[in-house]
């Protein structure tokens, strides 16, 4: 694992420095530890003292590295398989380590305890997002590999420890898409199904982008929902986005549109990933990357 340490760019009563000078200022440290290569998932924490790397093949699997001192500790917690998602709460409170088999953990930060739960049908988790930083309990998104399910894992009211052992899974509908089942590794879905590629919750929980793939009208759109949390988890449908950016409420996409939507995602592809930003002015903007690898930006 490789790190990239950018000088302090904090305002001073100096002029700022060039580019260049910054750039040779750049410091580049490599993160060893015996036993964890082939590393292919990474999340910060919210503070940004610690950054956990996975492996879905190395002898040990995920390592929790502390920043500022340099050095990793192994997450030993039986995991047994290899790690393909991980996921920091906002809050910081929690960890979700999503394996490569039919189950993902989560951990609770402070004391590195955690629950271990599998998924229906064999399969792994596909993507997954948090709440907001102020939404308590803490709750969790995530879709099964192959699948438009989403399931939402509500932590307790106490506290962060009490809060993982009182968690509860739920599924949270999502109108608008096909209700297709969840596939295991060993089987293939059909090829006009439609997958969920990405999920990103906006900072402030109002909002839900879903990615996603396969070849059918749907095909490399993003679905963007209004979430309410009060008195239960549930999702609304407002608009689909295509690769050009362009919005598309559900109420609008007529066969003709949704004709040329299919169309232009034959060059655009699938959408890899989502991500929701909030611009200091206050507007709300969704990048998308393509499987083309085009990036669009769109505000909500």
């Amino acid at each position: 694992t490789s790190l990239l340490h950018l000088p302090d760019s904090s305002p001073s009563p100096s002029p700022s420095p060039s580019p260049l000078l910054l750039a040779s200022r750049w410091r580049l440290s490599l993160l060893n530890h015996p036993g964890h290569n082939k590393v292919q998932s990474l999340a910060w924490s919210p503070c940004g003292r610690f950054l956990a790397s996975g492996s879905p093949s190395s002898r040990v699997p995920i390592v929790l590295w502390d920043i500022a001192q340099g050095c990793g500790v192994p997450l030993h917690a039986g995991l047994g398989g290899g790690v393909k998602l991980l996921c920091w709460s906002p809050c910081g409170a929690f960890l979700l380590v999503g394996l490569t088999s039919h189950t993902f953990l989560i951990f609770e930060t402070s004391t590195w305890q955690h629950e271990r739960w599998e998924t229906n049908g064999g399969c792994s988790v596909g993507a997954a997002c948090w709440g907001p930083a102020n939404m308590w309990p803490a709750v969790l998104l995530f879709s099964l590999q192959g699948s438009t399910k989403v399931m939402a894992v509500q932590m307790g009211k106490a506290g962060s420890v009490g809060g993982l052992l009182e968690a509860s899974l739920l599924p949270l509908p999502l109108p608008g898409l096909p209700d297709l089942p969840s596939t295991s590794p060993s089987s293939s879905p059909p090829s006009s199904s439609v997958q969920i590629t990405s999920l990103d919750w906006d900072p402030t929980g109002t909002r839900l982008a879903v990615g996603l793939g396969r070849n059918t009208l749907l095909s490399g759109q993003v679905a963007l929902y209004s979430i309410e949390t009060i008195p239960t988890l549930q999702a609304q449908l407002l608009k689909y986005i295509s690769g050009d950016a362009k919005l598309h409420s559900k109420e609008q996409v007529s066969v003709a549109e949704d004709e040329n939507i299919s169309k232009n995602q034959s060059t655009i592809g699938k959408a890899v990933s989502v991500s929701f930003q909030r611009a200091d002015h206050g507007k709300l903007f969704l990048a998308t990357r393509w499987e083309n690898s085009s990036l669009s930006l769109c505000p909500i």
